[in-house]
């Protein structure tokens, strides 16, 4: 079925692209095959090879851009994994004086898994809203915030509604060195979480389960010239709940591992950063980053997924390094990416090594 999609999709592309002359009408297309030694970061350490290609097309016109975004992702040997993604939206950007800009984003996600992960099949909307203000020639300041409505059709436990908030500014100068400071408020509400009652053999429903999280980050960049750039980046967050008798939710970490997101975790990021271009325009890029993950309200767990007594809830330690090799020859877009992991939990089951490689291809119409 996925593949019947993304073939629709991409003769709608095609032939709207050349039946029309106009400049306001852009397609991409974007053919990826991605190798991962361990496709749910977990110690089951399953390793698989994933194809996916990507259609994007944009009508632009004075200030608005309707888009429609599509994705498939199909796996050689674990198909109950293939997934399709489907947005279509609009942006609208209102200049203002000089530079600055007010910005909206409005648009709809459906995902849809082949079999295995149906549970996590969602829909809902997305709203993007953002400003972006000169105080000074050398003082930028952005605001902005996100909201996010996800409904699970087939699994209502997994429903969220997400807030997000964010203040940044920065500061450049003169020695190409730019100071960033930013903060914000991630506000998760989980809407239908059910849980059973084993004593009176029946499923209750907690109406509501909130998880705020507050952030801040810091972040010295610097350039040598025009072809060398380097950032070092400290990032803090703050949980003031966690998800405590929601044990629907915190069974099924040990299935899709949902809770590495910016709306869960507590604790610190420090990452260091190089990009570089060494020849022919050919752009090179590397991130080392150090984790150190808490997770509120979940236990660690034995072999039989039963919380281990005493109660000890579950922290991590990641190390990850992210290299990246990109090139664009006209209208195509070619790219290299490998991406290291090594997490280690006092939850052995989230003890793992991965390692992946990405080739990807992409053509702008």
């Amino acid at each position: 079925m996925n593949k019947k999609i993304v073939l629709i999709l991409f003769v709608i592309f095609v032939l709207f692209n050349t039946n029309s002359h106009s400049k306001d009408i852009n397609i991409g297309i974007n053919f990826n095959g991605y190798s991962s030694s361990n496709i749910l970061m977990n110690s089951t350490e399953i390793d698989d090879f994933i194809s996916s290609i990507s259609l994007d097309l944009n009508f632009s016109k004075k200030n608005f851009n309707f888009y429609l975004e599509g994705l498939s992702n199909m796996y050689k040997n674990n198909s109950e994994f293939n997934s399709f993604k489907l947005e279509p939206g609009f942006e609208y950007l209102k200049y203002l004086k000089g530079r600055n800009y007010l910005y909206l984003n409005l648009s709809y996600q459906v995902l849809n898994y082949k079999e295995y992960f149906t549970d996590f099949n969602y829909n809902g909307p997305i709203m993007q809203l953002g400003a972006k203000f000169y105080l000074k020639p050398t003082l930028l300041f952005k605001a902005g915030y996100n909201f996010q409505f996800r409904n699970y059709v087939n699994f209502s436990s997994f429903d969220f509604t997400n807030h997000t908030f964010f203040m940044e500014l920065n500061k450049f100068y003169s020695s190409q060195t730019t100071i960033r400071v930013q903060s914000g408020i991630n506000y998760r509400t989980y809407q239908h979480i059910k849980n059973y009652d084993e004593e009176n053999n029946e499923t209750g429903i907690i109406n509501s389960l909130s998880v705020p999280n507050m952030y801040a980050m810091f972040r010295v960049s610097k350039g040598f010239g025009a072809k060398v750039g380097i950032f070092a980046e400290v990032e803090l967050r703050k949980n003031f709940s966690g998800l405590t008798d929601a044990e629907t939710l915190i069974q099924n970490s040990y299935v899709v591992y949902p809770y590495n997101d910016n709306y869960l975790w507590d604790g610190s990021r420090f990452s260091f950063s190089l990009k570089f271009i060494p020849f022919h325009e050919i752009a090179v890029s590397g991130t080392l980053s150090y984790y150190n993950k808490n997770y509120p309200g979940i236990f660690v767990m034995g072999e039989d997924g039963l919380v281990s007594e005493p109660e000890i809830e579950r922290k991590d330690s990641l190390l990850q390094l992210g290299i990246k090799i990109t090139k664009r020859i006209n209208k195509l877009d070619l790219y290299l990416n490998s991406t290291i992991k090594d997490n280690t939990s006092n939850d052995q089951y989230f003890n793992y090594k991965s390692f992946a490689l990405s080739i990807g291809i992409g053509y702008y119409f």
